[in-house]
């Protein structure tokens, strides 16, 4: 890819994360409007699960590249504390996949950033039985992730390697591949 190609998808990123940065916060407030009615409907965090996703997705030592970029884009605290959320979590492998130098411009755009990684957060705990029932999902960015069944759960094309990784406020689901918005 061309330097105007990365440059142009670079810049394309940072207006998306931004616009997902604003649903998220909007998102975050009515969370905390509406989290003990959703509580109400929503499992309880299985027996025995006590780190929540950030620390769950820190000590699994495949999410090295997520975990720096939910730290830069200031998502911690939100997806630490708050929930329960679904998150749809590509491997380092799958940052891996991204052309040379998406990453590095990603994570220099903590706006954008945010916007890609709202995309892969769902409200609610999802297990993979759930996931694989659903045709589609709306994720804290806003835009709808499409779920395909045909034997291999697939979100967005991301095909779900591990599903049902248990945290004390959600369920993480290990991706192949880093989901982009539409609206990047």
């Amino acid at each position: 890819m061309s330097a105007a190609g990365l440059f142009t998808v670079g810049f394309l990123v940072t207006l998306i994360v931004a616009a997902a940065l604003s649903l998220l916060v909007y998102a975050a407030i009515l969370d905390g409007r509406d989290a003990a009615a959703r509580r109400n409907d929503q499992p309880p965090a299985p027996p025995g699960s006590v780190r929540n996703i950030v620390e769950t997705a820190r000590t699994a030592g495949e999410f090295t590249t997520l975990v720096t970029a939910i730290d830069r884009a200031g998502l911690a605290g939100i997806l630490a504390d708050h929930g329960p959320y679904t998150v749809f979590a590509p491997s380092d492998t799958a940052f891996a996949r991204l052309p040379e130098g998406v990453v590095d411009s990603l994570l220099a755009s903590p706006d954008t950033l945010a916007d890609v990684l709202s995309y892969h957060v769902v409200s609610g705990r999802l297990t993979t039985a759930d996931v694989a029932r659903r045709a589609s999902a709306e994720t804290f960015q806003g835009e709808d992730l499409t779920i395909s069944n045909n034997g291999d759960v697939r979100v967005d094309g991301a095909h779900v390697v591990h599903g049902d990784i248990e945290a004390s406020n959600g369920v993480i689901h290990v991706i192949d591949r880093v989901l982009l918005p539409a609206r990047i």
